[in-house]
């Protein structure tokens, strides 16, 4: 076992391109210039609106430079003025809790209702919300969670959000490693070299795909509010420098918007399990960046933020209105075709050439085989001051920012912010064999963090396989594949590095020799076991990141691959008892049932706020509905806790009982930890579907003019 510091680990999740990708979140400059501070007469006929600000954002509007400062100007030329009719969201925070922050988003809303009603009395408490990346998760988990619900009631008219705008937010998560962007760095990278780096990359291992899938199903829309989700697809617009096209060629089945995948941001609108819990969803496919950035040349891409359009399309005629369908700008791209690779197809992941730590007047220099010939792009990304970077190739020739200027089938590009940067090779033709680069720290004496990369061109690949979810205390078979073309690659030395959710690293070998629990030698499959009787431990719960690293020889040549995926293990606060009750409900006594209601038993060992979310079955094994409940668990040992299925559902479902429930999923809605899961489930008495109908809903949309005094 071996203790790396952390920053290590992290440069593999979040340090890549921080420089380039500052533009993501907030980094703290100058105020904004004269256009925000001639802002018009504060305009009382517009609803109100509070902004919350992604991973890492300022206190202060005008410092949100990458994000919402923007914004604010094309806002503010329509009437809105801060704190008058615009609020910025202040304690959200990456080191924060969930509860946290939906606490801190109800203080925010609070405040501003107070301020409103002591200003306006006509006004009766309606807002809207927009959420950018991080800030449109946490506008929804406040919205989805009891906070919202005791804010309808608070103060004369209640607090009431009729629209909720998300920015390119990770409502599915991030698959790993197909989402783990280059721009997605830049999520922690301000921030990992705090004193809160630990608490930011807790944060960012809850946003993995496997927990916030299990948060949707847990979760449901809550009445009158409509969400907007945009997600962009930045390599669509022509004029993205050739060298980011070059670092996101990986990237090209994968569409997003540099840091979030278009596909998780409209996650909510295209698993057609999630339409009866998110029914209000509108869709906007667009070509937007993540956030803006003028300093390193990319002011002229588009993005959310900036410039207007944006917001003059998809924002700005729908604020202030109440309707039960999307607008006509939405429904434009409501049917979504991103041409997304599926997600059994592979990946070729960056290959991770080496890393390290360097202070002034230091040269890191290491070799890496190269075993392709076609085109290749080095890069090489650092924090905490300045570095050269060259490379020399297999046949020995040196690859220089001053050789790049004299050969057409080089380019170099250097981009620099403060004291990080990225610096970029793209090779036309790659000569093959043994390269090396060197790493030179052009300033201090303060250490630099660096790490370097490539993007092959090849058929030769690894990928490497974990269950999502395991109990605490249990064995993890981690399982990995070396292949060429789909073609098994025999004799490579795969090596995993686990790291746990305390930061504590452990080394475990893959071996493909037919020993357990590797299942037959030589067939390309690489297995091992981490914890309980192999190298380490999954006594605590919470998220582990597996880097794996495959070295051989495939035809002629040397050759390194890397990749990368996560875990979870459950920690020991609840569990489920697997027994379970079911009955139909009739509320209204109409002689039909609403809801078909099921109980299931848990054993709580701490207190907190626990999730369930079951299927319902037909015989036929057709999904019937979805039901989930959050409850808040105030007592230790034995508890209930109840799902209830929808009547019409079940009606329309045209299938008699008895039905199967299952799989039931229990799960920690702080930290998004999978606690328990039934496979099995429950099978129920037999029903009469007919004998449940709530009657046809008739969802008439409603509209009010976005005016501040509107009546209730």
């Amino acid at each position: 076992m071996k203790h790396q510091p952390l920053i290590h680990r992290l440069s593999a999740l979040l340090l890549l391109v921080t420089a380039l990708f500052s533009l993501l979140f907030a980094f703290r400059f100058a105020p904004l210039p004269a256009a925000q501070a001639q802002t018009p007469t504060c305009d009382l006929s517009k609803q109100p609106v509070l902004l919350i600000h992604g991973w890492g954002g300022p206190e202060e509007l005008t410092e949100d430079q990458a994000g919402f400062a923007r914004l604010y100007e094309w806002m503010a030329a329509d009437g809105y003025v801060a704190d008058c009719n615009l609020f910025y969201a202040t304690g959200v925070s990456s080191h924060n809790t969930r509860e946290q922050n939906r606490q801190a988003v109800q203080d925010n809303l609070r405040r501003a209702y107070e301020v409103l009603r002591q200003s306006h009395p006509q006004w009766r408490g309606h807002f809207d919300v927009i959420g950018h990346s991080y800030g449109g998760l946490n506008a929804r988990f406040y919205l989805e969670s009891d906070y919202y619900q005791a804010d309808r009631a608070y103060g004369e008219y209640g607090i009431h959000v009729d629209n909720l705008f998300t920015l390119g937010s990770p409502h599915g998560g991030t698959r790993v490693p197909q989402e783990v962007y280059p721009g997605a760095a830049v999520i922690a990278g301000g921030h990992i070299f705090t004193p809160y780096n630990l608490a930011d990359f807790l944060s960012a291992a809850q946003l993995v795909s496997s927990a916030m899938t299990l948060y949707n199903f847990t979760h449901v829309q809550p009445d009158g509010v409509r969400y907007h989700l945009l997600g962009g697809d930045f390599l669509q617009q022509p004029n993205v420098p050739f060298v980011i096209r070059a670092i996101y060629s990986l990237w090209r089945g994968h569409p997003g918007d540099i840091g979030v995948s278009q596909a998780s941001a409209h996650q909510l609108g295209l698993d057609p399990l999630l339409q009866g819990l998110y029914p209000r969803v509108c869709l906007v496919a667009n070509q937007d960046m993540h956030g803006y950035e003028s300093r390193l040349g990319l002011g002229n891409l588009k993005s959310y933020v900036n410039p207007v359009d944006t917001y003059a399309a998809y924002i700005r005629d729908i604020l202030g209105t109440r309707s039960a369908v999307c607008p006509a700008a939405a429904q434009t791209f409501s049917v979504y075709s991103p041409g997304l690779a599926p997600d059994d197809t592979p990946f070729v992941a960056p290959v991770i050439v080496g890393s390290g730590v360097i202070t002034g007047g230091e040269t890191a220099v290491s070799n890496f085989p190269v075993d392709w010939p076609g085109q290749s792009t080095f890069y090489v990304v650092w924090d905490g001051g300045d570095v050269s970077f060259n490379l020399v190739e297999g046949s020995g020739q040196m690859v220089t920012p001053a050789a790049a200027q004299n050969d057409p089938d080089i380019a170099y590009e250097k981009l620099q912010d403060s004291d990080s940067g990225l610096a970029t090779y793209v090779l036309t033709h790659t000569v093959t064999g043994s390269w090396s680069y060197a790493v030179s720290a052009a300033s201090g004496p303060y250490p630099i963090t660096y790490t370097v990369y490539a993007n092959p061109d090849t058929l030769l690949l690894v990928e490497v396989f974990t269950p999502a979810w395991q109990p605490s205390d249990t064995a993890v078979i981690i399982t990995a594949t070396v292949q060429a073309a789909g073609a098994p690659v025999t004799g490579a030395a795969v090596e995993v590095t686990v790291t746990r959710p305390d930061g504590m690293q452990d080394n475990l070998p893959l071996r493909d020799d037919g020993l357990d629990p590797d299942a037959a030698a030589n067939d390309g499959i690489y297995s091992g076991r981490f914890g309980s009787s192999g190298p380490g431990t999954t006594a605590q719960g919470g998220f582990y990141w597996v880097d794996v690293a495959a070295e051989g020889r495939y035809n002629g040549q040397n050759y390194r691959r890397t990749t990368e995926t996560v875990f979870s293990i459950a920690p020991e606060t609840a569990v489920l008892n697997h027994t379970f009750t079911d009955q139909p409900l009739d509320e209204n006594d109409y002689g039909q049932f609403e809801y078909l209601q099921v109980q299931a038993g848990i054993t709580a060992v701490e207190t907190g706020i626990l999730a369930l979310a079951a299927q319902l079955r037909g015989s036929d094994g057709t999904t019937i509905d979805l039901a989930s409940t959050t409850v808040e668990i105030t007592a230790t040992g034995p508890q209930t806790m109840t799902l209830r299925f929808s009547g019409q559902a079940i009606y329309n479902g045209r299938l008699d009982g008895p039905y199967t429930v299952a799989p039931f999923i229990l799960q920690d809605d702080n930290t998004l930890l999978q606690l328990d899961t039934d496979q099995v489930g429950w099978v129920t008495a037999a029903y009469d579907h007919s004998r449940f109908d709530t009657g046809s809903n008739v969802y008439l949309p409603f509209m009010v003019s976005p005016t501040i005094d509107a009546a209730p």
